[in-house]
C-alpha cells in the first residue's frame, strides 16, 4: 500500500478491522483468541478445527518439484537475493501481480510471484 493507492487501501483495511472486530464478537469466532486482527485470520484452521500444521501433506518423494526446490534452495535463495539487491522483486511481484493470494498479507510477509503460467514463463 505505501507504493501506490495508499488511501484506499487505509479505508479498506479500515473496513476490514471494523468487520473483523464485529465477527470476533460472535459466539463461533470468539474462542479463536490467537486471531487479534484481519491478518491473523487462517481459514484452514476453521474449515479443519482441532488439526494443526505439522510439515508437507504429500511425501515429497512423490513430488519431484519439492525434491528439486529442496536440493536446489541455497541457489534459489542467492538469486532471489540477488534481485532483493538489485531491487528488481519488486518490479517483477507488481508486474505479475495476480489478485488472489494477494490481498491478505502484509507488504513485509511472504509473497506469491508466478514465474511460469499457462505453458509458458511469465
Amino acid at each position: 500500500a505505501s507504493r501506490y493507492l495508499t488511501e484506499e487501501a487505509a479505508s479498506a483495511l479500515e473496513r476490514a478491522v471494523v468487520a473483523f472486530d464485529e465477527m470476533k464478537r460472535l459466539p463461533y469466532y470468539a474462542p479463536l483468541v490467537h486471531w487479534q486482527g484481519p491478518y491473523d485470520i487462517n481459514f484452514n484452521e476453521e474449515w479443519f478445527p482441532g488439526t494443526e500444521p505439522s510439515g508437507p501433506v504429500w511425501d515429497k518423494a512423490r513430488v519431484p518439484l519439492a525434491q528439486h526446490l529442496e536440493t536446489n534452495a541455497e541457489a534459489i535463495a542467492a538469486e532471489l537475493a540477488l534481485l532483493v539487491e538489485r531491487g528488481s522483486l519488486d518490479a517483477l511481484h507488481l508486474e505479475n501481480l495476480k489478485s488472489e493470494g494477494q490481498d491478505h498479507a502484509p507488504e513485509e510477509g511472504w509473497r506469491t510471484m508466478e514465474f511460469m503460467a499457462n505453458g509458458g514463463w511469465d
